[in-house]
């Protein structure tokens, strides 16, 4: 007797349907995505009960036809890739056609839009894979998808739903991503008649980041920047006195994608070892943009990973912006002995603005540094020409005497630009 059988077409659809959407962010996503690819300048984002009974993202932008609208609930119908060599430079945030076609298969949806050109707009009720009906409306140019009841006809995946309020957390993290990627784009997030999230459209990221988090956070953040081969990282990361005491904010965007990537924490991490204080992580908003045909976006269901061509570029990139940055940012101090008050010869303003220490050849990045004077630990000095090695402070810093006087090096930031002359 056969073993092996067919699945049904609903259930098949269904399980389709479960590897992306997983919980009603991934519905949001889905839908906030298709409304920036169609050119929307402002989305709307209204919760009930956390997603869970209702999800509605209408925006302003293109829109479709009846024909088109009809065709999105097919599974891989789509308008941002048409053949098999586009998968080699995907430009825009959706690409698979799947996003509505699953979220039809699992909710009582309602779609409503206008392009623009007809004489009128489309409303198309679905609930699962049935079809209830097609009609001409009166609507705005743009779409709004009404999503009620998710995984109604999937009991055993509604049941690990969370509640209402542990499900808003994601979609509220998500919609705040999405506005930090596009400034220029109004964001409201709407729960019940509680308003969590209202951006009006800004030029800047420093505008947007003000915005959401307000001034304390912007006054603690400075510009970042690098580039190299066509590849380049901008953005805003904490001053080296700055930082908090967890890694909540921590954005990380490619080509204006928000993504979860080990390489830019990785990153981010090493360029504050030795700066900010024991305990305290930075925030952290950085862009990367790299060609196209370099990333590829076509590697995670939720489109939340990506895999860079070149690894190590990108580590570059994000190491240079955000340690040269800190290091601009360093206060200088000297260090005095033990038991000796400075003289008039102390050059720290007294304001906490200190002016450059030399260097050992190594620029800015190397010299940049905040130490306090104390006891500091004597280590053995290398034969040769240059400065002479003093000691060290706390394992992080080296003193040395020059010829234009003491000097303080950071070990890390100066194995830094060791390693950036040398690749």
């Amino acid at each position: 007797m056969r073993k092996i059988h067919l699945l049904p077409e609903d259930v098949a659809q269904k399980i389709a349907a479960g590897e992306i959407i997983e919980r009603p962010v991934s519905v949001v996503k889905e839908l906030v995505e298709n409304s920036l690819d169609a050119g929307a300048t402002e989305i709307r984002v209204e919760l009930a009960d956390g997603g869970k009974s209702l999800i509605k993202v209408q925006d302003d932008g293109a829109g479709m036809d009846r024909e088109d609208a009809a065709l999105c609930f097919r599974r891989h119908s789509t308008s941002k890739i048409a053949r098999e060599e586009d998968l080699e430079r995907i430009t825009t945030l959706g690409f698979r056609g799947e996003a509505l076609a699953s979220i039809a298969a699992v909710s009582r949806l309602t779609l409503r839009t206008f392009d623009g050109a007809a004489d009128r707009g489309t409303l198309i009720e679905r609930e699962g894979e049935r079809l209830i009906s097609v009609t001409d409306i009166a609507f705005p140019r743009g779409t709004s998808v009404e999503v009620r009841d998710l995984f109604f006809n999937l009991p055993a995946r509604r049941k690990f739903l969370r509640s209402g309020q542990s499900e808003l957390g994601p979609v509220t993290k998500y919609v705040t991503q999405a506005a930090l990627a596009t400034p220029g784009v109004r964001f409201t997030l709407l729960h019940g008649a509680r308003e969590i999230i209202a951006c009006p459209p800004v030029m800047t990221l420093r505008e947007r980041v003000f915005q959401i988090f307000g001034k304390k956070m912007v006054d603690g953040l400075m510009d970042v920047a690098a580039e190299e081969d066509g590849g380049r990282v901008e953005g805003l990361a904490s001053l080296p006195l700055a930082g908090r005491p967890d890694r909540t904010v921590q954005h990380f965007f490619v080509n204006g994608r928000p993504v979860k990537d080990r390489i830019l924490i990785a990153a981010l991490n090493q360029a504050y070892t030795g700066i900010l204080e024991r305990g305290r992580s930075p925030e952290a908003f950085l862009f990367l943009s790299l060609p196209f045909a370099d990333v590829d976006v076509n590697v995670h269901p939720a489109k939340a990973e990506v895999r860079f061509k070149d690894t190590q570029l990108v580590f570059r990139l994000a190491l240079r912006a955000v340690g040269e940055g800190a290091a601009r940012g360093h206060i200088i101090k000297e260090v005095v002995p033990a038991g000796r008050k400075q003289g008039p010869t102390n050059r720290v303003a007294e304001d906490g603005e200190g002016y450059p220490a030399p260097g050992l050849g190594f620029g800015p990045a190397a010299a940049d540094v905040l130490v306090s004077g104390a006891a500091v630990r004597a280590i053995a000095s290398p034969p040769g020409k240059g400065p002479v090695v003093l000691g060290q402070y706390e394992n992080m810093y080296i003193i040395a005497a020059g010829e234009d006087g003491l000097l303080v090096i950071d070990q890390h930031n100066a194995h830094e630009r060791v390693l950036f002359d040398k690749y």
